[in-house]
């Protein structure tokens, strides 16, 4: 960039998304590579995260939705019945809806593992991307530095006092000293940082654990929905009588008056009465 001007910052790191190239803000920079295998290092763990977190929030979801389905079924448990053993279908799908959302939880522990990991790789990433900045910053003054000084050795610039050359050599050893030993801490912060790959091979191991915790055994759930689903194909609804007797207040949406319902239970009662006190 232009030395007089603002400097361009590179950007950080775990800002980057998909961007690799790097702006050639040190011309000719030692720590090049090392940069560029630290930014595709970062995305790779971002990737993971997003992965990770994607897949529980959807893991989540897919296992409340059985309980908000069932619980608006709420008294029209009963509308369906096997049409062969005329038991009601619905408590046994909820039943198994329950059983395939614990599943489906059951892997969460993977995924907290993986994000664990990545995370704590990212601190060192993003470690080494606030020491790559400070070097870009030190680089400026050593650049400004390194001119001014040069201008020493033309022919036919400017003259210097002896006092002006000293200070402008001691200003371009400060910057250069300066510029060498934050590089020489941003490139071990990188090295840091990029000896966590390996980290990459344990997060993945749990992605595979996850998949396998959730799936192991599901032959058996597959069958038992597949039953689940011939039975509710050939589902009848429940008997109108037994569907009034559960529910007396839509006795009178259909026509029966309230006390015609509650006479009922008064008249077995009575009925019993009578033939204990005829026995009697």
């Amino acid at each position: 960039g232009d030395l007089d001007g603002q400097p361009s910052e590179r950007p950080h790191v775990g800002r980057l998304g998909s961007a690799v190239d790097l702006p050639e803000e040190i011309p000719g920079d030692a720590l090049q590579e090392q940069i560029a295998h630290l930014i595709n290092f970062e995305r790779l763990l971002g990737t993971v995260c997003a992965f990770s977190e994607e897949v529980a929030s959807l893991a989540r979801r897919l296992a409340e939705a059985p309980s908000a389905m069932l619980a608006g079924v709420g008294d029209g448990a009963e509308a369906l019945c096997d049409g062969a053993t005329g038991r009601p279908l619905l408590p046994d799908l909820a039943g198994q809806l329950e059983a395939w959302s614990a599943r489906l939880q059951s892997g969460a522990s993977h995924l907290e593992k993986m994000e664990e990991l990545a995370a704590r790789a990212r601190e060192k990433t993003g470690a080494a991307d606030a020491k790559l900045q400070e070097r870009l910053h030190a680089w400026r003054p050593k650049a400004r530095a390194d001119k001014e000084a040069g201008a020493l050795r033309e022919r036919f610039g400017k003259s210097f006092t002896l006092e002006e050359k000293k200070e402008l050599l001691q200003q371009k050893h400060r910057a250069n000293e300066a510029f060498k030993k934050v590089s020489e801490e941003a490139s071990q912060a990188v090295e840091d940082a990029l000896s966590q790959q390996l980290v990459l091979g344990a997060v993945l191991s749990e992605m595979c654990m996850y998949v396998v915790e959730v799936f192991h055994g599901s032959q058996g759930f597959a069958r038992d929905f597949a039953d689940m689903a011939k039975r509710l194909a050939a589902a009848r609804p429940a008997p109108r009588e037994a569907a009034a007797a559960d529910a007396p207040g839509d006795a009178l949406e259909s026509g029966v008056s309230a006390s015609s319902a509650a006479s009922e239970p008064r008249r077995g009662l009575r009925e019993h009465l009578s033939r204990a006190w005829a026995a009697a």
